[in-house]
């Protein structure tokens, strides 16, 4: 609701934006660069190019690099659009004039000359930017959005001066990866170290009460950053230790951040505003619905015997059935799970069935007027997944994304 607040109600998105933002991506460019060792070595390639052209000092480059005879591909792009560009790229060549090495430039570490070989635009119909129209309107509404996050939060944060001590850093990270890749944790992550006896959370026990984290105007033990941290936000499960640790220090920065963000809502009364209240009303929803089909499900016979009478009675739905019912002990493992899975979920709609006959359920019709979806006759039984708009994101918390 912070972010909403003070980054996306504040934009505003034109039709001349849009148009602009059509316009751009009928444009594709062709690069050719060239590679160099260092910032001299860079303007010495930018001499011998502008005395001798570009194919010959690519050529003699090719040569020296010793990777065989030069294609007409090296040191040369595909045509690209403004969008399939990196943005560093595309700040550093825009405004380059045609057939023109630009001056040394750095990119991703390396030194490159660049040129804008060449310039394709594709012809737009009058009625390509009504078409058009929604889709650029998403594009410049989230690089906006991507824009005024960025600096809303370096104000929010860099005044803060946020470190951490490396020592306990290390510590702290080292056990946690190993806690990570052994279960995820939840629930009281403070608890769960002083009560469980494993060789991680004892490392962190250890540490409960060191210092980890401080900024200008306060400061964070072990302890407490666990109090705020909660693993299921972020993706620490890398796969690799190093990465973890650099994820991990992202992760510590982010926590604050987050508690920074909370505070100010708070401040503002943000936390108690209707729209905020009912997401939480819905998330205790999802939790209820988790917990309850869990509890269900774990009071449910279900033995082999019982999958096995349920298959028999809906064998002749399943299309390898049509000419002679195969007996289920002759089915492979991947259709007895599928099976299975399928009993569950004939049980489980069983059960809300019987839910609705004793709680009044109410259906928004107006809404459900509005809504419209195309379904395809041929699989009705696909899941449809519901997005936030703009967003590309779940339009979370819904019950089920399968329902």
């Amino acid at each position: 609701k912070v972010f909403d607040t003070h980054v996306t109600d504040q934009i505003e998105v034109t039709d001349n934006e849009i148009k602009a933002e059509i316009n751009k991506a009928a444009v594709s460019f062709q690069l050719k660069y060239l590679p160099a060792q260092s910032q001299a070595h860079a303007h010495l390639l930018k001499a011998q190019a502008e005395a001798q052209g570009f194919d010959a000092v690519s050529a003699s480059l090719m040569n020296e690099m010793q990777t065989g005879a030069l294609s007409e591909n090296d040191f040369e792009t595909p045509y690209m659009s403004s969008e399939e560009i990196d943005p560093q790229l595309l700040e550093l060549v825009q405004n380059l004039e045609l057939q023109t090495l630009s001056e040394p430039v750095q990119y991703n570490g390396q030194w490159f000359l660049f040129m804008v070989n060449n310039i394709r635009r594709k012809p737009i119909a009058p009625e390509d930017y009504a078409q058009k129209h929604e889709t650029y309107r998403k594009v410049v509404y989230n690089r906006k959005a991507m824009q005024m996050a960025e600096v809303f939060v370096g104000d929010l944060m860099n005044p803060l001066h946020v470190r951490t001590r490396r020592e306990v850093f290390n510590s702290l990270s080292s056990a946690l990866y190993d806690w990570m890749y052994t279960e995820i944790p939840n629930g009281n992550l403070v608890n769960t170290v002083r009560t469980k006896n494993t060789s991680y959370l004892r490392k962190i026990d250890e540490i409960l009460d060191d210092e980890l984290v401080s900024w200008s105007e306060g400061a964070w033990t072990v302890e407490q950053f666990l109090e705020h941290f909660n693993p299921a936000r972020h993706q620490l499960r890398t796969g690799d230790p190093q990465q973890f640790t650099l994820v991990f220090s992202d992760v510590i920065a982010l926590t604050v951040r987050d508690y920074y963000l909370m505070e100010m809502g708070e401040k503002e009364g943000l936390d108690t505003s209707d729209e905020v209240q009912k997401e939480v009303q819905q998330w205790a929803n999802k939790w209820v619905f988790q917990s309850a089909r869990e509890r269900y499900l774990n009071q449910l016979d279900f033995s082999d015997a019982i999958v096995q009478a349920y298959y028999q009675r809906v064998s002749d739905t399943y299309a390898f059935n049509k000419e002679e019912t195969k007996p289920y002990a002759e089915l492979t493992d991947a259709v007895k799970r599928r099976v299975r899975k399928e009993y569950l979920a004939h049980m489980l709609q069983q059960y809300a069935d019987s839910l609705a006959g004793e709680v009044p359920v109410y259906i928004n019709e107006e809404k459900l007027a509005d809504i419209s979806a195309r379904m395809q006759t041929s699989a009705p039984d696909i899941p449809t997944q519901l997005f936030k708009q703009n967003s590309n994101r779940m339009a979370l918390p819904v019950v089920d994304p399968n329902w």
